[in-house]
């Protein structure tokens, strides 16, 4: 576009329009039709290439259309020479908005502090509900997890309570053990009664920080003698209820499995009990026997080991209907509960057993009492002893009649006694054991 220096008789002074001069008698210049279209066709052309439509009151719109373009230009230019921005590429990028923030998803945009304040406070990217059924819950957190990684940690809302032993899949990569500690720092199953809580994966399993205390627990081993809680089932196992009850008819051999346990016999014939070693259980380990058979339930100690009942054997006999309470010491069972005289016992004639003068024991392991009556005429005279000492005498007669002296004693278990007959002959002897 230029002035029209072509155009003959325009006027043109110095190759510029100039106004006319009266004064001068010079006339002005002349537009031609021509020149002055292409002028305002021009111009237009500018201002609608910018979208805009022309309107003969605005004389600002080809200033707006040249600054719009000016922009575009310059926009275009940045364009081409900047890259979008990536990991290793320095460029541009745009600021993602909260929702892109939250999502976790989009790699291609900026997060500002205030967008991350807003994911952190709401934990987006960490809070998320189970799924599934118990005992196997499902976890699908986003962006979905591509491994397994320790000290993971998610803020887990359990949609429902557990079955026990539960255990819980992250985004399909396997089944991991629902754990937490005890009071002890023991892994144990975790308790779970859909509450929220945190989980961290520790290499092996999920283990939850916040959990609650365990209805069950972990029972301690039989004679844990820690400071951890005991359970019931522990409490039956030390004896303070039976740890259980045991009915045999043959020769057995006892173990540190018996334990606080009843033990009853229940044969027709006599049959032995080896008891344990006292070197093979704790210190105060209770065993009861009790024998419900007929036969008779011999108690043997191993090696050279003894039963104090209070005085020391190797073995006993527990009658029908008699039981005794055994209790653990170094190298020796006590027997702390035993029939008194006259439980499970009978009258026995042993006259024909029986000589005056003669020490015996009572190796019954019980009191026995003895009664012995003696015939002679005119008159008799004889005592007895326990242990060298005498408790009972008899002397009485006549003339011309025969008499009776009766004694009867009480001896206890694994004392000495003795009937001496001075005068007279023993006529019954009879012990109550």
């Amino acid at each position: 576009m230029d002035y029209p220096k072509s155009v003959p008789s325009v006027g043109l002074v110095n190759g510029k329009f100039v106004d006319e001069n009266p004064v001068n008698g010079t006339p002005g210049s002349l537009i031609p039709s021509s020149w002055g279209n292409a002028v305002t066709d021009e111009i237009l052309s500018v201002i609608r290439s910018t979208n805009a439509v022309p309107t003969e009151s605005n004389n600002a719109q080809l200033t707006d259309a040249i600054v719009s373009i000016a922009d575009l230009r310059a926009s275009q230019a940045i364009a081409k020479a900047v890259v979008p921005a990536a990991e290793s590429v320095s460029g541009v990028a745009k600021v993602a908005t909260q929702v892109q923030t939250n999502s976790g998803v989009d790699d291609t945009t900026i997060v500002t502090p205030k967008k991350m304040a807003g994911a952190v406070q709401g934990q987006a990217l960490v809070a998320f509900t189970t799924g599934g059924t118990a005992p196997l819950f499902t976890l699908a957190p986003v962006p979905a997890i591509t491994a397994y990684t320790v000290n993971q940690r998610f803020q887990v809302k359990f949609h429902s309570a557990g079955a026990g032993s539960d255990k819980m899949n992250i985004s399909g990569l396997g089944v991991k053990n629902i754990m937490q500690y005890d009071v002890s720092g023991n892994k144990v199953a975790a308790v779970i009664q859909g509450q929220l809580t945190d989980a961290v994966y520790d290499g092996t399993d999920i283990v939850l920080l916040d959990q609650l205390p365990s209805a069950f627990g972990v029972t301690p081993s039989q004679f844990d003698n820690s400071t951890r809680l005991a359970t019931t089932a522990f409490v039956q196992g030390v004896g303070l209820q039976f740890s259980s009850v045991v009915a045999i008819g043959v020769n057995t051999a006892l173990t540190v499995a018996h334990a606080g346990a009843l033990i009853i016999g229940s044969s027709a014939a006599a049959f032995n009990v080896s008891l344990p070693s006292t070197s093979s259980v704790p210190l105060r380990t209770v065993i009861k026997l009790w024998n419900y058979g007929v036969g008779t339930m011999s108690l043997i100690c191993a090696g050279a080991e003894n039963l104090a009942i209070p005085y020391s054997v190797a073995a006993y006999s527990v009658q029908t209907g008699a039981s005794i309470t055994l209790v653990s010491g170094n190298g020796i069972w006590y027997a702390v509960d035993m029939p008194s005289i006259g439980r499970c016992q009978t009258w026995q004639n042993v006259t024909a057993n029986r000589v005056s003068g003669t020490i015996y024991t009572n190796t019954s392991g019980n009191p026995i009492m003895v009664s012995v009556s003696v015939s002679g005429q005119p008159y008799q005279v004889f005592s007895m002893g326990i242990n060298g000492i005498t408790v009972a005498t008899s002397n009485s007669g006549g003339v011309n009649y025969s008499q009776i002296g009766c004694v009867s004693i009480i001896v206890p278990a694994g004392s000495n006694y003795v009937a001496n007959v001075n005068t007279g002959s023993i006529a019954t002897w009879f012990e109550l054991r």
